[in-house]
């Protein structure tokens, strides 16, 4: 399975769809999923058209584990979107809502 196709994405009107996609694996976070996971982030982010993101899995489990010994904040970009700092010095990053217009 290549990398694009791990994490796939779509988008409802103002939803954006994000699915794991490793179903025989138990949908095990490597580091194709995380940087697939940044990437929707980014668009989510970046797209003043999107309101909220649905992550969701394909097959029976969620996700059964990390499958690296890297920390997978090692994994985010830098930049805008990335969480890296945010997370090492408050928890795990939280998505901000936007307000209506």
């Amino acid at each position: 399975m290549s990398a694009a196709e791990k994490v796939v994405v779509g988008q409802d009107g103002a939803v954006l769809i994000v699915a794991i996609n490793r179903p025989d694996k138990a949908n095990a976070v490597d580091a194709d999923v995380i940087a697939g996971l940044a990437r929707a982030y980014v668009r989510l982010s970046d797209d003043p058209s999107l309101r909220v993101a649905v992550v969701h899995s394909r097959g029976e489990h969620f996700t059964g584990a990390l499958t690296s010994s890297r920390s997978p904040l090692a994994w985010l970009p830098e930049g805008k979107a990335s969480c890296r700092r945010e997370a090492a010095t408050r928890g795990p990053c939280t998505a901000r809502r936007r307000r209506s217009r």
